[in-house]
């Protein structure tokens, strides 16, 4: 692991990394406090419409920041891998909604620290939640899980597998839990816990 002075220098540029998007992320926040109050005591139906399309359109920028940090965050981590402060860096930011679509890079930035930081007590956690995080992005299986309901009965995950609509040229739409007969053959039997 590296030294406390130099942990001082990783910290050093750790802040000066999130000063740009920092600085722009508190700029956006003002705007939509802004655009949120004029909302407020606005009675215009079309002026209302206008302050709402703005007001997402800085929502999408602020969440635009936040991914860059992440992704700065992460090739930070990648030129510093043996510095506990970097690891730390980049776990704040894992179970967050800005880190959802890095889990392939987060896999590859963790694998690029030394054994040393790995097999610390924060590497072993940080192995952890890369593996919930792994076990939680959309399509990924879930794993299975038997829990007892509010009547003592008991329920796995398993019990609630079905068959799963195939993918026709002409897809038939159907009302809520209605199973149309005559379609009963465009089910896939059991998939393998795939949702």
């Amino acid at each position: 692991m590296i030294q406390a002075q130099d942990e001082a220098r990783v910290q050093k540029e750790i802040d000066e990394l999130h000063k740009p998007t920092q600085f722009a992320n508190d700029s956006v926040a003002k705007l939509m406090k802004e655009c949120e109050a004029q909302i407020k005591i606005c009675n215009d139906s079309v002026l209302i419409k206008k302050l709402n399309t703005r007001l997402d359109d800085l929502w999408n920028i602020y969440d635009s920041n936040l991914r860059t940090q992440v992704q700065n965050d992460l090739d930070f981590a990648r030129r510093n891998p043996n510095s506990l402060l970097a690891l730390r860096l980049i776990r704040s930011r894992l179970p967050r909604q800005e880190g959802m679509e890095f889990y392939e890079t987060y896999e590859s930035v963790f694998q690029n620290f030394s054994d040393e930081i790995k097999a610390s007590e924060e590497g072993k956690e940080m192995a952890e939640k890369l593996n919930y995080f792994k076990q939680s992005k959309v399509g990924s299986i879930a794993p299975e899980f038997t829990v007892i309901d509010s009547n003592g009965k008991q329920l796995s995950l398993s019990d609630f597998k079905v068959g799963i609509p195939a993918q026709t040229e002409h897809p038939i739409p159907v009302q809520s839990e209605q199973v149309i007969p005559e379609q009963s053959e465009h089910l896939i039997p059991e998939q393998t816990g795939q949702f």
